[in-house]
């Protein structure tokens, strides 16, 4: 009987804001359920990044995480860590391969989602470091010291966060980490988001991708005295996504 009444509820409640042209959105843009996807991995015996490997279409998908980490460890992005910091840690699928690599001491997530969040204060329970999870505003890092972070990375969000919102994620990023430290990110850069890579998205269900002005980026990497250690490209979607992986200048 309640759960009747909260659905009717619901439902003249979206109605009514559809009439004013607005709906309501999960908090954290979340387009993965938490407790649906870790009950089906538990299920069924998997790990959560397995389970979502399982469902890609796309063969060559299968290791991506793991192609992403062994570019990181080209670049010795986990040599001489101890303090992490994740954006978006979400399934925790990079938060694992990153404690395997170089054991930190502590590691900070700022994840928006509820759910996710949930599932990471258990799934990290056993782990060796101090995983420490934020109120995550979406935009900042703000219980983040500054300079006290080694490595600083986030995979999946700013190929969907605004370009506003990544700017002043960058800020955060070019404040949080150390002279020396490394960060690490995956976006849509406007020089190679041409005519038929939009053709490509269009003809998937997928509307998210947003393209980033690599003249920005230059100017971000300028203020914050970071350096392009390596680029490389990567599946994702539709095509594939730009990966950066940037080292913050030593002062003189």
């Amino acid at each position: 009987m309640i759960r009747r009444v909260l659905t009717k509820f619901r439902a003249l409640f979206d109605r009514y804001l559809a009439a004013r042209g607005l709906r309501l959105v999960p908090t954290g843009l979340a387009y993965i359920d938490a407790n649906k996807t870790v009950a089906e991995a538990s299920s069924r015996g998997l790990s959560v990044c397995e389970l979502l490997e399982s469902r890609e279409s796309d063969i060559r998908k299968i290791g991506r995480r793991d192609r992403i980490i062994r570019q990181m460890k080209l670049a010795n992005a986990f040599s001489g860590v101890n303090n992490i910091l994740e954006i978006g840690s979400g399934t925790g699928m990079y938060l694992d391969s990153a404690v395997k690599e170089c054991s930190p001491s502590r590691y900070e997530v700022y994840e928006t989602n509820p759910g996710w969040c949930g599932f990471l204060k258990n799934h990290t329970k056993s782990l060796r470091a101090k995983v420490v999870i934020h109120a995550a505003d979406g935009y900042s890092l703000k219980d983040t010291p500054s300079e006290s972070i080694d490595l600083a990375h986030a995979h999946g969000v700013f190929v969907y966060t605004s370009v506003l919102t990544s700017v002043q994620y960058m800020h955060e990023l070019g404040r949080v980490t150390r002279p020396g430290g490394i960060i690490v990110f995956d976006c849509y850069l406007d020089g190679s988001f041409r005519l038929e890579v939009a053709d490509a998205w269009l003809a998937t269900n997928w509307r998210f991708p947003v393209v980033f002005p690599e003249a920005l980026l230059i100017d971000i990497c300028n203020r914050h005295s970071l350096d392009e250690r390596i680029r490389f490209e990567e599946l994702h979607g539709a095509g594939t996504v730009n990966y950066l992986v940037l080292q913050k200048r030593h002062r003189l």
